[in-house]
């Protein structure tokens, strides 16, 4: 912004007649305490503010509180000449944004005002920051610092309690920034696509300690985001929790419809940094479909709770059939298993530069084809897959028959799917993953969603020798890409909250 001429009101472009109409001044004072608000957290984060610049602010928080005193006198003599019939004095009622404004403008110190509203007006002294940070669970916490772990927290999301009347802080004396970052997830498959079975979908799949997406959120007004979709994921998060606004930045982005989640996630991770940034609960189990996710699987909200290897129950096939519900009208399917993998062993990801995966109307017409054809038997083959080797397994840590249930999941999945990706695996990810399934330190190698990911599982011992041989997979198919190895996440999404006073 450009500073104006200190020392008077007009030098903020404010004239001293509007300045007699109370709800004229509010609008002019939002204007003028969002850019004093704006320059002063500025200021803050320089170690050392230059003499003309602390002047300059000085002299902008000096024009904000004369005119805030202009206005207040008007208001007083408004209401001291307005009496009902008795003689006593008849209140108006004074604008929320007056308020607001008011309390915005008062972190420079404060003096009480004798008169019918209390007020505060801006002390000229060096404002003070105070920061206080905390690595939690994005749900409800038991104390100032929540688990990141703890699973029996996740059932008590569903009964929190309704956000207050007035749930923004955006305004206060003090501002509070939330940072939520959470990993990527693999889809390894569903458990049943057939319409003949009681249970629909039941994903199954893993959280990850990286890639990662991390999105930064402070109250506002309205809603400003760097982009058109998470602009639509915060106007649904503002909506949900029934707060003002929000100002999102991304400083980690996950890449798009390539199997990593990176919609869900996204989603999520705006929901709880907005909810955070005005001192709420995010309830994401609850509130996920709201933002659109967790109508098929529930693979993502899960390992965003709560990371690790997860089953979920699917969805009731008679609510489903070959459509799924209106968006919003369905829950989140419950987590059946969940299991922390063994810290030394590393999933394999590898990124090809192909074209994306199928999403949005393309996704749900590919889905509905493959339910409408798909075979009851390979669900039951599935069945036996999941109890008898792949729960086994992740419970005891044996990494070597954990892998092989994860690719004979895979490859099942792949015989429904056949037809709508062009074979078991999408192309380029069939190339690489019969490429990848000779690497002698490899296991569980498949395609996780619709793709292009490939996985396989490792241990850390044996990494670089994995990372090689994705790499010069890539390289032998003619594929740009990338290589990352990441543990499995053993907490869900963490937040930081820093508040500046």
């Amino acid at each position: 912004m450009t500073l104006r001429s200190p020392g008077t009101a007009e030098g903020l472009g404010v004239s001293r007649e509007d300045c007699v109409d109370y709800h004229s001044s509010a609008r002019q004072l939002e204007r003028i305490a969002d850019h004093a608000v704006k320059i002063v957290r500025l200021a803050l984060k320089l170690e050392d503010v230059p003499e003309p610049v602390a002047d300059a602010l000085l002299a902008l928080h000096e024009d904000a509180a004369a005119i805030i005193e202009q206005s207040m006198d008007a208001l007083f003599a408004e209401e001291s000449d307005d009496t009902n019939g008795d003689g006593t004095a008849r209140s108006k009622p004074f604008p929320r944004s007056m308020n607001t404004l008011v309390a915005s403008t008062s972190c420079l110190g404060s003096r009480s005002r004798a008169g019918p509203i209390a007020w505060t007006r801006p002390r000229l002294a060096v404002p003070q920051r105070g920061l206080r940070r905390e690595r939690c669970r994005v749900g409800p916490a038991e104390g100032p610092t929540a688990p990141l772990t703890g699973r029996p927290l996740r059932s008590q999301s569903l009964s929190a309690s309704k956000p207050p009347s007035r749930p923004d802080s955006y305004g206060e004396n003090t501002m509070t920034t939330a940072t939520v970052s959470t990993g990527a997830r693999l889809h390894v498959g569903f458990q049943n696509l057939s319409l003949a079975r009681r249970r629909l979908y039941g994903g199954i799949g893993v959280g990850l300690e990286q890639p990662r997406v991390t999105v930064v959120a402070e109250p506002a007004r309205t809603v400003t985001a760097p982009d058109s979709l998470i602009a639509e994921y915060a106007r649904r998060a503002v909506d949900a929790l029934n707060v003002s606004g929000v100002d999102l930045s991304l400083e980690e982005r996950l890449p798009r419809h390539v199997g990593l989640g990176s919609g869900t996630q996204l989603a999520l991770a705006v929901l709880a940094a907005t909810a955070r940034a005005h001192g709420l609960e995010p309830r994401v189990r609850e509130r996920a479909p709201e933002m659109g996710r967790g109508g098929r699987s529930g693979i993502g909200v899960a390992t965003f709770e709560d990371g690790g290897f997860v089953v979920d129950a699917g969805h009731p096939t008679s609510r489903f059939t070959t459509e799924p519900p209106a968006e919003g009208d369905w829950t989140v399917p419950p987590v059946v298993a969940r299991h922390d993998l063994p810290e030394d062993w590393r999933f394999l990801i590898v990124v090809p530069d192909a074209d994306p995966g199928r999403s949005g109307e393309n996704e749900d017409a590919s889905m509905r084809a493959v339910v409408e054809r798909a075979d009851p038997a390979v669900a039951d083959e599935l069945a036996g897959v999941v109890t008898r080797k792949l729960l086994p397994a992740a419970a005891e840590g044996r990494l070597e028959a954990f892998g092989e249930a994860v690719a004979e999941i895979g490859r099942k999945n792949g015989s429904w799917y056949a037809d709508a990706q062009g074979g078991v695996f999408r192309p380029p990810a069939g190339k690489l993953v019969a490429t990848l399934e000779n690497c002698p330190v490899l296991t569980g190698v498949g395609q996780s969603s619709w793709g292009p990911v490939v996985y396989g599982l490792t241990d850390a011992a044996h990494a670089d020798e994995a990372r090689a041989a994705a790499e010069d997979a890539l390289a032998d198919g003619g594929f740009g890409g990338e290589v990352v190895l990441s543990a499995a996440a053993t907490g869900g999404a963490t937040v930081a909250v820093e508040t500046e006073r």
